[in-house]
């Protein structure tokens, strides 16, 4: 297993941290507690916060040594697709989608357009959600 972290897409100088076990604490009585493996790195460039989390220790670094990166946000899907956006020069970032004319912010509970410009310089696909088990 390659457990060396590669370095912020950004080109920041800050080291990434190293992968961190989480307890996340059950909400009800019939839920075991579980751990959550957690990567973050707060980018000197972007003045943002990256996060990445797994089960395990091993698949928190795999996700953090594969993630895509960032992308200019030319390349962005404008077919009304949830991206991840960030604005580079300001530091903002969020759910986006393109309206036909411009970004706008999309609400994470139901995936609806919020009618707030924004204006990404970069962007990321979202991630694939977990599948849901049956419990």
């Amino acid at each position: 297993m390659d457990d060396k972290l590669v370095p912020c897409p950004f080109g920041c100088d800050r080291p990434v941290q190293p992968a961190f076990a989480n307890l996340m604490v059950a909400e009800t009585e019939d839920m075991p507690p579980q751990h959550c493996w957690t990567i973050f790195h707060e980018c000197g460039v972007t003045k943002t916060t990256l996060v990445v989390e797994a089960d395990t220790e091993a698949a928190a670094i795999a996700a953090w040594n594969r993630r895509s990166g960032w992308r200019p946000i030319e390349e962005a899907p404008r077919d009304g697709t949830a991206i991840f956006g960030c604005n580079y020069e300001m530091g903002h970032r969020g759910m986006v989608s393109f309206n036909g004319h411009e970004w706008e912010m999309v609400n994470g509970l139901t995936n609806m357009p919020m009618g707030i410009g924004f204006y990404p310089t970069h962007w990321q696909p979202l991630p694939t959600p977990p599948e849901a088990t049956n419990g």
